[in-house]
Order: structure tokens, then C-alpha cells, then sequence
């Protein structure tokens, strides 16, 4: 057996099918947020490890044949998979900004390329027999197929993920003013904007130029993306980044972006009135971990929880102990709509933070209003 298995252009696709899986684990691990948003910039580097995969599976003379006969049924989905580069960058850019991510159904919108490139393949391709499949795809019958327009089928695939990074990139113009805490967003969005910009060149040189011309270029741009993505791990595991922050997010700037959260939770959603609110229920809420909850606000506000929500709950009482309306209101009436779970804890805190008592508190400021 003397020749072999991989050329040294397969194994470059190989390893960057490794670093991004190594880059995802270490992501999960040290990823700050909670609940499906945890998935976002991880979903963004399993799509990138696939399309490598794809990649491999698809110019690797070694094993393609191979690899077609016994994983026919993934090409679909991986031959899809450029459809969501875009999208998924974007989501965790914009997750990633000063403004809190809050997924809606009209967001769905931006999974349509990719729906519809699945009933394209299917439409002109899968539903045959596995031979014909195989000619279609991989022996490049589909440019001869009349009224498929495969070629501008590819060119959506390649300027698609180019638009999301633009995008991305136009959006990073403004935040990067607002915050300082925005350049593991620039070296991702403008590190593969490069790359999807690079595949689209080759991809029209490919075909107005000369096949040889835009298969060279393909090949460099397989070096510049496995050199890309091993940066994006030099990054993450550098000495600035040892306390385990995110791949994109800084300490100050997170901090920043969840002060923004919890403000927003405790005013306008008022959480502090659950008298059984804890920590992991407070997090649960606001899609975080209660690590995180817990440092920022021991980081920013100088309090543990439970004296941050108290403090609130004390307002809240104090604001019904001034209304001239509620004068007759017991005071444990207002202790328990304050979020305090009994009379006594009220007024021990009350106390403390107020060096008074609710009684004395109500008359002081009732006598000042009449």
C-alpha cells in the first residue's frame, strides 16, 4: 500500500476540523451565558467544522467515492451547511453586543436560504437513485441540468455567508464606539468575512478564469481559514484571557451587557416581589448562570443577592409606606406585596438599611405630606 490515504491539502481540511472541535469544547466550557443562547457561538463552529468536513468529502479524490457510497443520506444536510454561516455569525455578534438577544419567530427568517436550499438539492438531486446522486453532485452533472442554474446556486452559498459577515461588520462599526470590549467580535467577523470573501474570488475565477487559477485559490483559502481558526485558539487561550472568558466577550464589556439585564429584570419586571426568588430562579429568568449573576453583582454593585434584591424590596415598601393613599394599609400587607416573605425579616432589614423602623418611617414621611 503505497499510496496515500490523505494528501497534505486533506490534511489541512483534517486539522481544521479538530481545532474548531477543540475551539467549540473549550467555548462550551467557559461560554457565559445560560439556556439555548450557551449554543449560539458553538453552533456557529460545529456549522464551520461540518463545512469542512464537507469540504473533505467532496475534493478528496482518496476517499470520496468511499465516503459517498456509505454517508450518501449526509450530503444533504452538510451541502447546507454554508447557507448557515452567515445567520449564525450574525446571531453571535448581535448576542454578543451591548444589547441583550431576544429571539423572536420573525428571526426564523434568516434559516429561509437554508430551507430552501435543502428542497433545491432534494428538487434536482437526492430524490434519485445513489448512482445518479453521485453523478449529479459529485461528477458536476448538475451545471448540465436544464433550469437548475447550479451555478448561481453555489454563488448564493459563497455570497450569502460574505453578506452576513458585511453585515456584521457594519454593526461592529457602532458598537466597537460604544464599548471597548468588542475586539474578539472584530477579529471574528473581519477574520471570516476574509475567508468568505476569498471563496467567493475563487469561486468566479473558478469559472470566468481558469480551473486551475480558482482551485489554487480554493486550496490557499483552506490554509488561510485552518490559520484563521488557530488564531481564534491562540486567542482564547491567551494569558489576557486566563480567567475563562468567552471566545468573544470581555470581562468589563459582559459585565456591562448583564448590569443592562438585571437592571431590566428587577425594574420593569420586578422579580424582587417573588418572595421565593433565589439566585438559580433569578438566573433561570434572565437566561445566565448563577456564577455569573452572583460575581457581577458582588463585582458591580458591591452586594451579595440577597442584598441586592432586598434592597429593592425595601424601596418598593418604602415608596407604599410615603403614599398618602395607603396610610391604612398594615404593614405586613406591605411587607408581603414588597416581596418579603414575612412581617419580621422586613423589619430587621428595614431597619438596617434605613436605621428606622417601617412604623416610624410612615409617620416621619405621612406627617411631612399633610
Amino acid at each position: 500500500m503505497k499510496a496515500l490515504l490523505f494528501n497534505i491539502h486533506d490534511v489541512v481540511l483534517l486539522f481544521t476540523v479538530g481545532t474548531y472541535l477543540f475551539l467549540t469544547f473549550i467555548e462550551l466550557r467557559n461560554n457565559k451565558y445560560a439556556g439555548p443562547y450557551r449554543l449560539i457561538l458553538p453552533g456557529f463552529l460545529i456549522v464551520n467544522a461540518f463545512y469542512s468536513v464537507y469540504l473533505l468529502l467532496f475534493w478528496s479524490e482518496a476517499i470520496r467515492d468511499r465516503a459517498f457510497d456509505a454517508l450518501h443520506p449526509l450530503y444533504l444536510p452538510l451541502g447546507v451547511g454554508s447557507f448557515l454561516l452567515g445567520p449564525s455569525l450574525f446571531f453571535s455578534v448581535w448576542l454578543s453586543s451591548e444589547k441583550a438577544l431576544k429571539f423572536r419567530p420573525m428571526h426564523l427568517l434568516h434559516l429561509a436560504p437554508a430551507l430552501l436550499a435543502v428542497l433545491y438539492l432534494y428538487h434536482f438531486c437526492f430524490r434519485f437513485e445513489v448512482a445518479t446522486q453521485y453523478q449529479l453532485l459529485l461528477g458536476a452533472q448538475l451545471y448540465k441540468v436544464q433550469n437548475a442554474y447550479f451555478f448561481q446556486y453555489v454563488t448564493l452559498s459563497k455570497l450569502i455567508p460574505l453578506f452576513y459577515g458585511l453585515l456584521c461588520i457594519f454593526y461592529l462599526r457602532r458598537v466597537t464606539r460604544e464599548s471597548k470590549s468588542a475586539h474578539g467580535l472584530c477579529l471574528l467577523a473581519w477574520g471570516f468575512t476574509l475567508f468568505w470573501a476569498w471563496t467567493v474570488l475563487a469561486h468566479v475565477i473558478g469559472e470566468y478564469v481558469s480551473g486551475l487559477s480558482g482551485d489554487a485559490l480554493g486550496i490557499a483559502g483552506n490554509y488561510y481559514h485552518l490559520a484563521f481558526v488557530v488564531l481564534l485558539v491562540c486567542h482564547k487561550l491567551s494569558p489576557a484571557r486566563a480567567q475563562g472568558a468567552s471566545l468573544i466577550t470581555s470581562d468589563k464589556g459582559y459585565d456591562n451587557i448583564l448590569v443592562g439585564i438585571i437592571t431590566k429584570a428587577m425594574t420593569e419586571e420586578k422579580l424582587y416581589l417573588n418572595p421565593a426568588l433565589s439566585l438559580e430562579r433569578f438566573a433561570e429568568q434572565i437566561e445566565k448562570t448563577p456564577r455569573e449573576v452572583s460575581v457581577v453583582i458582588n463585582r458591580v454593585f458591591n452586594q451579595n443577592f440577597h442584598e441586592f434584591i432586598n434592597g429593592y424590596r425595601v424601596n418598593a415598601a418604602k415608596q407604599q409606606l410615603r403614599d398618602i393613599n395607603m396610610k391604612n394599609t398594615p404593614i405586613n400587607e406591605i411587607a408581603l406585596s414588597s416581596g418579603f416573605n414575612s412581617k419580621a425579616t422586613f423589619n430587621r432589614l428595614f431597619k438596617k438599611l434605613e436605621l428606622t423602623t417601617p412604623s416610624q418611617y410612615r409617620q416621619k414621611h405621612t406627617q411631612c405630606l399633610l
